[in-house]
């Protein structure tokens, strides 16, 4: 049991992470310009739709649909030591799909999952390479998945003491686009 008392203490001290320069040893994907600059267009002027995340996977909000911009509400800390919070969503469409993710400014780790199980994503090049983080929402993290259509995910978000934090998630095939990994050898 004194095991948990320090995971508790870990997850209330850890601090969140700020914006940082990109590491050079890190592989991380690239999306054309065209699809940051329409989430960052969302992120900014919307549509939006408010979403509370809960600290048990079971018991989570369902968000469908595209072209929105999540405002979600994470649970207070205090109500669970881990601080990781979870929402579902369902896609409207097949497909690589760009997650922007974060709160103003601050970087915040999200995991897709479905059946329990993590899906393999791609970090993705940060938002600010492209517009200054104001005029994306607060957003600064990009994760790409492989999603399905109407096939519903758990979305895990965190650890973070932050509070809230904005969503975007974008149809790469809609823009005629893929992520490219410049550091996969052909």
């Amino acid at each position: 049991m004194r095991w948990l008392a320090w995971l508790g203490v870990l997850a209330a001290c850890a601090p969140d992470r700020s914006v940082v320069p990109y590491d050079d040893d890190k592989c991380r994907g690239v999306v054309a310009g065209e699809v940051y600059k329409h989430a960052c267009q969302h992120g900014r002027l919307g549509p939006y739709a408010d979403v509370t995340a809960t600290h048990d996977p079971d018991q989570t909000a369902l968000v469908g649909g595209s072209q929105r911009a999540l405002r979600v509400t994470l649970p207070p800390i205090e109500e669970d030591a881990m601080a990781i919070s979870y929402f579902r969503y369902k896609p409207p469409r097949d497909g690589q799909h760009a997650v922007f993710a974060g709160d103003d400014g601050f970087p915040i780790d999200i995991a897709m999952l479905h059946d329990g199980t993590a899906l393999d994503g791609v970090l993705l090049e940060q938002v600010q390479a492209f517009t200054p983080v104001r005029d994306c929402g607060g957003m600064t993290e990009v994760f790409g998945f492989e999603l399905e259509r109407n096939v519903e995910y758990v979305v895990q978000i965190g650890p973070t003491a932050r509070t809230s934090l904005m969503i975007f998630v974008d149809h790469l095939p809609t823009f005629g686009t893929a992520w490219v990994l410049p550091c996969t050898p052909p």
